[in-house]
């Protein structure tokens, strides 16, 4: 099993956007199973607001996902409420990291 973690730099959406398919691409051509993004809140005054930074990513998954760029995506209320991706998650990879602070996103490229 290969997971691939990565801290998301990006403090805005059109950096995210560039990242995310940096990132997915490589993970794709490295042949890991899944990419965990973390999105960290640095708290400058610059930069979006973590959360405001996680809506976009969503919406940039989403598109991603309806162009068959990634296969799904998981995020935390994917595992607290049991979705389709969080059990298929947890059935495949039973070691699966989904406790901790902060803000994560699995992705399956």
């Amino acid at each position: 099993m290969i997971i691939r973690e990565i801290d998301l730099k990006a403090k805005n959406a059109d950096a995210a956007f560039t990242e995310l398919m940096f990132e997915i691409a490589g993970a794709r051509a490295d042949e890991c199973e899944l990419v965990r993004i973390n999105i960290l809140d640095t708290g400058a005054e610059n930069d979006l607001p973590a959360a405001k930074l996680y809506d976009s990513i969503i919406k940039i998954l989403k598109n991603m996902k309806t162009k068959k760029l990634v296969q799904f995506y998981a995020t935390r209320e994917s595992f607290d409420k049991p979705s389709t991706e969080g059990r298929f998650l947890i059935n495949k990879f039973p070691d699966i990291d989904i406790s901790g602070e902060g803000l994560f996103i699995y992705v399956k490229p």
